[in-house]
């Protein structure tokens, strides 16, 4: 079978396409041929060396994806051979590969509405946007939530579930075309805010300022995006793609009542199946991913790293 190896970790990616033999599945494990395997950004900072987790190398990318079941190890029960299932496993633990080998407790059964390119990219970042907006957020029916990077794969969830969990949704980026899914997701409300001060686009859409902010980007704009939080809001940190940490001054906390929280997400299935269930409850339709041969591993990567590209990716199997 082939899979995707990173072959060391370095700011120019080191990604190859290796012909390996089929894994086994072990005690407690399922074998599943792969259909489509999601591509996120923290996997292209992990290969970089740009995440805080240093893998060992060579190692196989991916965390998430979407396939049938090929084979059950002793004592899984609950599945059959055949079963199309989604599963999210910790980063770097080989999701882009023909057949891997998961836990059964990182698989999930594929929602009827989703092809599976798609539902290959419901776990990870569903699974970590619902806990943030749930857990940390606390996000009610009637509250405005501001999604910077709304273009991104965390944006792109962020706007789904704050629509699913009744929120008003502010979408932000950096063009129009990024805001090409919210406006199909029926978000009326969007700013690109590279045509003017993000702070006055939101007071204009929404006098007094929005309930919670979920933070992707950082730098600059996550910095003005807190200053749009009304008394009590809270700031949802998620990353940092634009490259740069903001600083917030904790004076401006006290006399706000405003929260900043860290969402250093650690893969909960409780998270996972609550979002998927949300999901189905709600109707609204994930938006499409874009599919990928293997050996376009790394051009996506870099371009997601880089920020040319927007919405979901996905690798599947030639």
């Amino acid at each position: 079978m082939k899979q995707v190896i990173c072959q060391s970790v370095a700011a120019r990616l080191d990604l190859k396409v290796v012909d390996v033999p089929d894994p086994v599945a072990g005690p407690g494990e399922v074998l599943i041929a792969l259909q489509a395997a999601g591509v996120n950004y923290a996997d292209g900072l992990v290969a970089s060396g740009r995440h805080h987790s240093r893998p060992v190398t060579p190692y196989v990318p991916g965390s998430e994806g979407a396939g049938v079941i090929a084979a059950l190890g002793p004592g899984v029960e609950g599945w059959t051979v055949g079963d199309e299932v989604i599963f999210g496993i910790p980063k770097g633990k080989g999701a882009f590969a023909e057949r891997l080998v998961v836990p059964a407790g990182c698989i999930y059964r594929r929602p009827p509405n989703l092809d599976p390119a798609t539902a290959a990219t419901c776990t990870q970042t569903y699974g970590a946007v619902f806990h943030a907006l749930h857990a940390r957020g606390h996000l009610q029916a009637g509250e405005t939530v501001l999604v910077l990077g709304a273009g991104g794969g965390i944006g792109q969830a962020a706007v789904v579930l704050g629509r699913a969990m009744k929120a008003e949704v502010v979408a932000v980026a950096s063009s129009r075309e990024k805001l090409r899914s919210a406006s199909e997701l029926g978000v009326t409300k969007q700013i690109v805010y590279e045509l003017g001060s993000l702070r006055d686009q939101v007071n204009a859409l929404c006098p007094g300022g929005v309930d919670v902010v979920i933070d992707p980007v950082g730098g600059e704009l996550g910095g003005e995006a807190h200053r749009c939080l009304r008394r009590g809001g809270r700031h949802l940190v998620l990353g940092f793609a634009s490259g740069s940490v903001p600083k917030v001054a904790l004076n401006h906390l006290l006399v706000t009542n405003r929260s900043v929280s860290g969402i250093a997400w650690d893969g909960a299935p409780d998270d996972i199946r609550s979002a998927l269930a949300l999901l189905e409850e709600s109707g609204i339709q994930i938006p499409h991913a874009s599919s990928h041969p293997f050996e376009m591993a790394g051009q996506v990567m870099t371009d997601l790293l880089e920020r040319r590209a927007h919405g979901r990716h996905v690798l599947v199997p030639g």
